[in-house]
């Protein structure tokens, strides 16, 4: 039994029928649960509740065992002093709160063993899906609603994310939208180190070379640390040359090369070609957060990400490999979406948030829904088990779902886990269960 369980059994009145009895034999009647508390103090506020035909208002705290109360020191808390039911699935002790015996409810004996046998079964599940073999008979339209929900939490998520590294950025807006683009435009494989890279060459510093390409891919890819392995062709001395120039002037600080990976990947994702693309970016591109703003539709993001870095990578994979034929390598368009749905669309939605201008989180979902959904581990799982996914706002919710509901098991809070937990009980909510102490 875990508390968690608990609480979703309390928050759906699982035991909220009309001849319910605590544990002293006094009528109970729940009138409303109460709000669950994420805070410090009991688990629900402002409950209603009848007791022995008295009318109640307070708190409620659960727990697996009674004896919980005294092990926990709420005794001694006064944030639990207007506590007006225990919840318990085990009764084993009698509670006292300011020195009356507090009413207590006993769940074990009244809630349904299939439910029990139904979470037990989610909870032991060896697949990484826990409903996996339950899911297909839950109905399309409540996975609708809950995918919409779930691309709504990401994008609450990722605002939140947003305004952290807003914060550390000092506030400036252009120097976090680069973070994020920089992270991305390399992500997953070499994300950490762009963000390692991003820490000793901030924006502000890249700023004062904006009107000098060379100057710009010689900051990036010489404080990333690949000049200093890459073979030594005409192209690559100049950015040496000028890398030297700039470490003395600006005092900047190299990574170890061994800091980024190429093993498995196509050449058109190389982290050296994504900073010379990143440096055209800076050199064609001034006013990224007025430019970002101002999206209304994918091709646009498109656009803006359609950059070329300088002639040499057209016929070079990688520092100093020439490649086989001639060709123009800009930021491409599978690219660009990945930077649309994990770098702009946020930070449209955390600008429009942060400043109560709804307009711009309303684009940044428009946005995100007018995108194909992303096709990796976690979308092809969805879709096994028949998922709709029809654009990138599905797939994000997808992901939102997987890795913050379904690793951690937390069946009772997905709406797919409760429809799975509450077809077990069928007409149980209209039922009357006496507890039979």
């Amino acid at each position: 039994m875990q508390e968690d369980l608990l609480h979703y059994l309390w928050e759906i009145r699982i035991a909220g029928t009309r001849k319910l009895q605590t544990t002293c034999g006094q009528s109970l009647e729940i009138v409303h649960p109460g709000t669950r508390n994420a805070n410090q103090g009991p688990d629900f506020l402002f409950s209603r509740l009848l007791i022995g035909g008295l009318s109640w208002a307070g708190h409620v705290e659960l727990h697996v065992n009674a004896s919980d109360w005294a092990a926990h020191g709420h005794g001694a808390d006064p944030h639990y002093k207007n506590v007006i039911l225990h919840v318990v699935w085990n009764a084993d002790a009698e509670v006292y709160c300011e020195g009356t015996l507090l009413p207590c409810l006993e769940l074990g004996p009244v809630v349904p063993e299939a439910l029990m046998k139904r979470y037990e079964g989610l909870m032991h599940a060896a697949n990484r899906l826990p409903c996996h073999a339950l899911v297909a008979g839950v109905p399309g339209e409540r996975k609708a609603i809950w995918f919409e929900r779930l691309m709504v939490e990401r994008f609450q998520q990722k605002c939140e994310e947003v305004r952290e590294e807003w914060i550390s950025c000092d506030s400036d807006w252009e120097a976090m939208f680069f973070r994020r683009v920089a992270r991305y435009l390399v992500a997953p494989v070499n994300g950490e180190a762009m963000t390692m890279l991003c820490a000793r060459l901030p924006l502000q510093a890249l700023r004062k070379l904006r009107h000098d390409p060379l100057a710009l891919e010689a900051a990036l890819l010489g404080t990333a640390g690949m000049l200093g392995n890459a073979a030594a062709d005409p192209y690559v001395k100049d950015l040496q040359r000028e890398y030297d120039f700039l470490q003395r002037k600006l005092g900047f600080e190299a990574l170890g090369p061994a800091q980024w990976k190429f093993l498995r990947m196509r050449p058109a994702q190389f982290p050296d070609l994504r900073l010379a693309q990143l440096a055209a970016l800076l050199f064609q591109r001034h006013n990224w957060l007025g430019d970002i703003l101002e999206l209304t539709k994918p091709r646009e993001s498109h656009a803006f990400f359609d950059v070329t870095p300088s002639e040499y990578w057209a016929t070079h994979s990688h520092l100093g490999a020439p490649a086989s034929r001639y060709r123009r390598k800009a930021i491409g368009k599978a690219a660009a979406d990945v930077l649309l749905i994990n770098a702009i669309c946020p930070v449209m939605f955390a600008y429009g948030s942060m400043q109560s201008l709804n307009i711009y989180c309303e684009r940044a979902r428009e946005l995100l829904q007018s995108v194909p959904p992303e096709y990796n581990t976690c979308s092809r799982l969805w879709k096994s088990h028949n998922f709709v996914l029809e654009n990138a706002g599905h797939s994000q919710a997808g992901l939102q779902l997987y890795r913050k509901y379904c690793v951690d098991k937390k069946c009772t809070r997905c709406m797919i886990g409760d429809f799975l937990l509450k077809k077990t009980i069928g007409t149980f909510q209209n039922q009357a269960f006496v507890n039979p102490k």
